[in-house]
């Protein structure tokens, strides 16, 4: 089973605009289904979200596993931390439910789909010049 989807447009706060591969994810939450716009990062190796989203699970902060946060830099005023917890997500375009491993920070992070769980589902394939992403479902 394959999809194909359009990037998505992020304008930049100096000004321009960037396009980036995305997927629409219904993230299970304690009152139902949350659809979040995650970006889909090859680069990353677990997934990530904000803090807002992890007060909506049924989850205690401190059971997550604690990891550092460092992104391009390696100083130390650029780590954060975060805990990881596994959450179930339904990619709505082949009707998945699977449980994945998601970073929740208390900080201004990006929602991010990593390779840790989601790319053991698809082969995911970047079509830069024409903005679009391939997703197809693994076995």
């Amino acid at each position: 089973m394959r999809f194909t989807k359009e990037w998505t447009e992020f304008v930049r706060p100096l000004g321009g605009s960037v396009w980036r591969p995305t997927l629409d994810v219904g993230v299970a939450v304690t009152a139902g289904w949350e659809t979040h716009r995650f970006m889909v990062d090859s680069g990353a190796d677990v997934s990530m979200a904000p803090y807002g989203l992890f007060c909506l699970l049924d989850k205690r902060w401190g059971d997550g596993e604690p990891r550092i946060l460092r992104g391009i830099s390696r100083r130390k005023v650029c780590a954060i931390e975060g805990h990881v917890h596994d959450v179930e997500i339904l990619v709505a375009e082949v009707g998945l439910r699977f449980t994945i491993p998601m970073c929740f920070a208390r900080a201004d992070v990006p929602f991010l789909l990593g390779r840790e769980g989601f790319f053991d589902y698809f082969v995911v394939t970047f079509d830069k010049p024409a903005r679009k992403t391939h997703f197809e479902l693994v076995g």
